[in-house]
């Protein structure tokens, strides 16, 4: 067979097998009796088309099949309409049977979706459409149907739940008469005896629910023992703690059953009662489970407690866990689960004691060992060269009594006991490296202070830390630690003192060269303001009640007032915001108090000349002027004096030379002109007067 023939035989046999099925779906709707004719003219083309398809005439099969799933359409349509018309028909008789039968009062809305459907089924008969047409009168028949047979369908509803409750084998007599008058509501509801099959109905499905009913009760009455008996079992077995997944849910399943039963809902509480069985079966099994998991939990627990014991006094400690285990063995093997339970909670009691005992033993054990060999070291006089490793050793030593000591905390202490114990057996070796390190850092402070001139600033403290260093080294290593250790000690606390003094002596002599070029800055800020400030309170006190021309305006030759105010304030900021060292900070107070007291003086000055001020006010705010101005001067004489006395006279010349000559010469120069200035302030008294 070439490919040609190959694809013409295959689209021929799809051709053939889809004309067969249109015209079995034909046949079918057909049911030989709605268009016959029809479905004959289908079946006798693919009869044509099958025979053509067998003979090889592709084409012939093709053209045949494509007319008998025509033909086969056209049959299906005639008959799906004509079955449409028939159920439509019968539907309209379920109606007024329905009716007759009273189902507008107990049935209403069967009757209502029937006359929907009734409607859908006759329009779509109009339209010839012929599936749907005789889908909607299907479903109108149904329903007028179910509105007709209402009444019998709801006893034998009746019937189907006393037969689950088995009342056919409990409540046989029953059962079977209700049986008998459903028979009889059948029968007159055939006859059309409408009435009488309603109410046979209703009796026989109140026979069956009666029946139902007592059928449930006799089975709740025979449940109810099993499933108190399983509660009661729980109970006494400690499933509330420990079986809660389900023991909880069977205890409530059980309390339904019971209520439900007093109400008189036996059905309901059969259901309930069931389900406590199937929970209660679970909490059987998780109870198993939990005494399992007890077991091995204590009986590990008593193991470990085995593990630790290291002394007599430990295995008689643990004695009392020994005894409570062999109790709780005992008791398991008799099966009750209670007493089980509880022998086993009473060995973890037990236990709790027990271990926290030889924990406690154990930890008071260590602590001796190593606080004793510790103490050896401390006797040999080494601490000093390695004062860190000791403390940290009595830290941790100390640690091994601290915390709660449960069986699980046990593990931590060994480790840290371990850690101990390496740490002091290397003991001797951490003393050499650490004499060592401190030698070097001593090494490291006098090369540190060598290159910041400590031996031109203090050359005999240079010399004697140098000389400390050099015995502490060429001292023997040995076990002659309380010779080595003050030695090393010494010669390191010497060179951190003079590394010390010597940033010390620096920030010092940084400080003071700021503050007296800040101090210089102010005098002569005074100087330029000399004019006003040698006339005196008294004199300004006198020009300002003579009424003469603006003096005050006058004198301020080189700066005035506000400039002087304005200047003053930055002064004093930058003073305020030098940070002095450690042994400055007096005299640091001092020096901020007179430039706060030269910034008020300033701002008094400002004020007196402003003219917008009364005669009193500005007569207040010159003689405050002068008095501030004043303190500032009492000031720098104390803070002169601070300066030269923390100044080492002989290290400054050494150090810095002119600039100890300069801060000698000014004070001598502050010195004299604070003489003239109370020569002058008498002075300007007299030539007040004269004004």
């Amino acid at each position: 067979m070439d490919e040609l023939e190959k694809a013409l035989s295959d689209l021929a046999q799809r051709a053939v097998g889809a004309a067969r099925q249109v015209v079995e779906k034909a046949a079918e709707a057909d049911q030989g009796r709605y268009a016959p004719a029809e479905y004959q003219s289908a079946k006798r083309a693919l009869d044509t088309a099958v025979t053509a398809l067998a003979d090889k005439n592709y084409a012939a099969a093709i053209e045949t099949a494509a007319r008998a799933g025509e033909a086969g359409q056209e049959a299906y349509a005639a008959a799906t309409l004509a079955h449409a018309r028939e159920k439509l028909e019968a539907a309209s008789g379920e109606a007024a049977a329905g009716r007759a039968a009273g189902a507008e009062s107990f049935a209403p809305q069967l009757l209502a979706a029937g006359e929907s459907a009734q409607s859908e089924a006759a329009a779509l008969v109009a339209e010839e459409s012929g599936e749907a047409a005789l889908a909607a009168a299907e479903r109108a028949l149904t329903s007028f149907s179910g509105a007709r047979l209402f009444k019998i369908r709801a006893a034998e509803a009746a019937r189907a739940a006393a037969e689950t409750a088995q009342a056919p084998s409990l409540e046989a007599a029953a059962f079977a008469a209700a049986d008998q008058t459903l028979a009889a509501a059948r029968e007159a509801m055939d006859a059309h005896r409408y009435d009488e099959a309603n109410r046979l109905a209703d009796q026989a499905a109140a026979q069956f629910a009666s029946a139902e009913s007592r059928s449930w009760e006799r089975r709740v009455a025979e449940l109810a023992p099993q499933a108190e008996g399983e509660i009661a079992f729980l109970t006494n077995n400690l499933a509330v703690q420990y079986a809660t997944d389900y023991f909880r849910p069977a205890l409530d399943a059980f309390l339904d059953m019971r209520g439900n039963r007093a109400a008189g809902l036996y059905k309901e509480a059969y259901a309930a009662g069931e389900r406590c069985l199937v929970e209660a079966g679970k909490a059987r099994g998780q109870l198993e489970a939990s005494l399992e998991s007890v077991v091995a939990r204590e009986t590990r627990r008593l193991e470990q407690l085995g593990e630790i014991v290291s002394d007599e006094v430990g295995i008689a400690m643990a004695e009392s866990g020994r005894a409570a285990g062999r109790t709780a063995v005992v008791t398991r093997r008799t099966g009750d689960l209670r007493a089980s339970f509880v022998a086993y909670e009473n060995l973890s009691k037990a236990l709790d004691g027990a271990v926290a005992q030889v924990v406690t033993r154990n930890r008071q054990v260590m602590y001796a060992q190593r606080k004793a060999q510790l103490d050896a070291w401390r006797a040999t006089g080494a601490e000093p060269l390695a004062a860190a490793t000791f403390k940290s050793l009595s830290e941790q030593i100390e640690s091994l009594l601290a915390g709660p000591a449960p069986l699980a905390n046990n593990e931590r202490i060994r480790g840290a006991d371990q850690q101990i114990a390496a740490e002091l057996d290397v003991m001797e070796e951490t003393i050499r490296l650490s004499t060592e390190q401190m030698l070097a850092e001593t090494r490291s402070n006098l090369e540190s202070a060598a290159q910041e001139g400590g031996g031109r600033i203090f050359p005999n403290r240079f010399m004697r830390a140098e000389a400390a260093w050099r015995q502490a080294g060429d001292m023997p290593k040995g076990r002659n630690y309380p010779e080595v250790a003050a030695a090393v000690v010494d010669a390191r606390n010497q060179s951190i003192e003079l590394v010390e003094a010597i940033r010390l002596y620096r920030a010092e002599g940084v400080y003071r060269t700021a503050a007296y070029r800040e101090i210089d800055n102010a005098n002569n800020l005074l100087k330029k303001f000399a004019y006003v400030i040698e006339v005196g309170p008294l004199g300004w006190r006198t020009a300002q009640s003579s009424h003469r021309a603006d003096l005050f305006a006058g004198v301020q030759r080189i700066i005035s007032a506000s400039e002087f105010y304005l200047t003053a304030q930055t002064l004093e900021q930058r003073v305020k915001d030098m940070t002095p060292p450690p042994t400055m900070v007096k005299l640091h107070a001092l020096v901020v108090q007179s430039f706060e007291e030269l910034t008020l003086t300033g701002e008094l000055f400002q004020k007196y000349g402003d003219y917008t001020y009364g005669t009193e006010s500005r007569r207040k705010f010159i003689e405050a002027a002068f008095d501030h101005y004043h303190k500032r001067e009492k000031l720098m004489l104390e803070v002169d004096r601070l300066m030269l006395e923390g100044t080492r006279v002989e290290e400054a010349f050494r150090y810095d030379q002119p600039t100890a000559v300069r801060r000698a010469d000014d004070f001598l120069t502050r010195l004299q002109q604070k003489s003239r200035g109370i020569e002058k302030m008498l002075g300007n008294l007299i030539w007040g007067y004269e004004l």
